[in-house]
């Protein structure tokens, strides 16, 4: 029996956690087996490298395949996309290593192994992708789940077989071993779901020029926040230094704490509002989109009092007292990504539904044009007013972007979706913050406090329903 959709979105929030838990715990136990040095080569080459190729290997394609009605009919061409650049890339990076290798400041006599490493991250992430795109498109939620945590998992695992059980220190073993999770993730997932998928990856057809436009549309709007953070890092590092970037990075790591509810609403979003008879049923259906959204909302917001409340407590703890300053306008960038989410939500769903695509080909061409003046206005205000001036920058267009994204839209239901009983919300927060002003509690205890506090608070004054929790538990 199917599961209601609050489930399957608590199921990816768990996986999640782990992900990342995993891929710390993989990192801490790489660090201590070998030299900084080798550990900095690994994790550029088998993480960094491939990870920004991923732009070309799988560019929006992930996004396309994601439509419930029409992505999986694309999915042998993507697999045959992502095959042929990856070894396009491959066959670059071969035949100019010299030049390539020079450049990154890699080590020229070990190009072989590190090569192959390479490589095999590549290829893999880039067919696993399409896997997860069309898993995700035909609403496979949990097994999508899955996988997505499984790679980071089944590293952690061959690493610490590796260096606890079988003493393996040699820096070329190991990165091998580090680079061959995705790729037996993805023999795995073949084999388990070869039946359901062969009659798809055998047809290679083109994606239409709707289609195209719509996963490009997509993916250009979930890039404007991760590329307006890396640029504003670039604007920092050059006005500022080296030492002032890895702030900002140590910032913007914090705002961890808000990525599960992006990621939990990206993961649903495309496939319900695609697969949805109406936009009604979709945003206002009990239990549907709209009150799985709403959730994760006031989770965001939850996250946005922590840190408020506690940046400094949390980069001390999780970073040192070195890097304090980081701390100090972290509530500025909070700021922001709440905007960030209301414009992602009403981007999505607006475009999964829009059966014209000049209904939002103009919010495409805004992402652009803010993408280009973004650099241009955070040196101008890092001129202005040093440091914080990359804060005031990058929340800056956050919120810009997310109000142009609203005046720009003809249908603002998803808005109102969202904004349902918001007040109720408001007085949630109200409440929470007044008490942690109120007792200054210490982080834990504060954390416990509030986190107990808020939830009841949202439940009882009826922002989100008490059925949601009952419905975890049900199937339908």
């Amino acid at each position: 029996m199917k599961r209601p959709l609050s489930f399957y979105t608590i199921f990816f929030i768990v996986c999640m956690v782990v992900m990342r838990v995993s891929g710390i715990l993989t990192k801490i136990v790489l660090a201590r087996a070998i030299t900084p040095y080798e550990y900095g080569i690994i994790t550029f080459v088998v993480i960094s490298l491939p990870n920004m190729f991923q732009l070309f290997t799988i560019f929006c394609l992930y996004e396309l395949l994601s439509h419930s009605k029409e992505g999986k009919r694309y999915f042998g061409f993507s697999v045959f996309y992502g095959a042929i650049m990856s070894l396009f890339i491959g066959g670059i990076m071969f035949i100019f290593h010299k030049r390539i290798f020079a450049f990154l400041n890699l080590p020229l006599k070990e190009w072989q192994i590190l090569f192959l490493g390479f490589f095999i991250v590549l290829i893999s992430n880039a067919i696993l992708a399409d896997m997860l795109g069309i898993l995700r498109g035909l609403r496979r939620y949990s097994l999508t789940s899955i996988l997505s945590s499984s790679t980071s998992v089944l590293k952690l695992l061959l690493i610490l077989i590796a260096v606890y059980l079988l003493n393996i220190t040699d820096f070329n073993t190991l990165l091998i071993i580090f680079a061959l999770s995705p790729s037996i993730v993805l023999i795995g997932v073949l084999m388990k779901e070869w039946r359901k998928i062969s009659p798809y990856i055998k047809n290679i057809k083109m994606p239409s020029k709707k289609m195209f436009f719509f996963g490009f549309s997509v993916f250009i709007v979930s890039l404007f926040g991760g590329l307006n953070q890396a640029i504003s890092k670039i604007v920092v590092s050059h006005d500022l230094g080296i030492e002032y970037q890895g702030y900002f990075d140590v910032s913007f790591t914090l705002l961890a704490i808000l990525t599960f509810s992006f990621g939990a609403m990206q993961f649903i979003s495309i496939p319900e509002a695609t697969d949805a008879k109406n936009k009604k049923d979709l945003l206002f259906k009990t239990g549907g989109l709209g009150d799985i959204v709403r959730a994760l909302f006031s989770f965001l917001l939850f996250g946005v009092i922590l840190l408020y409340f506690y940046p400094h407590s949390f980069v001390d703890l999780l970073f040192s007292h070195e890097y304090i300053i980081a701390a100090d306008y972290v509530p500025i960038l909070a700021v922001g990504y709440i905007f960030l989410f209301i414009q992602q939500f009403l981007a999505y769903v607006n475009i999964s539904v829009g059966e014209n695509t000049k209904e939002y080909r103009q919010l495409i061409f805004i992402t652009l044009i803010l993408l280009i003046i973004s650099p241009f206005v955070t040196h101008f205000l890092i001129q202005v007013q040093g440091f914080i001036g990359a804060y005031i920058s990058t929340t800056l267009f956050l919120i810009l972007y997310s109000l142009v994204t609203i005046l720009s839209s003809r249908d603002l239901s998803p808005l109102h979706a969202i904004s349902f009983r918001i007040e109720r919300l408001f007085i949630a927060v109200l409440i929470t913050s007044i008490l942690l002003i109120y007792f200054e509690p210490s982080l834990l205890i504060g954390i416990v406090l509030s986190s107990i506090t808020y939830a009841l608070l949202v439940f009882s004054l009826g922002y989100l329903k008490k059925e949601q929790i009952f419905d975890l538990f049900s199937r339908g």
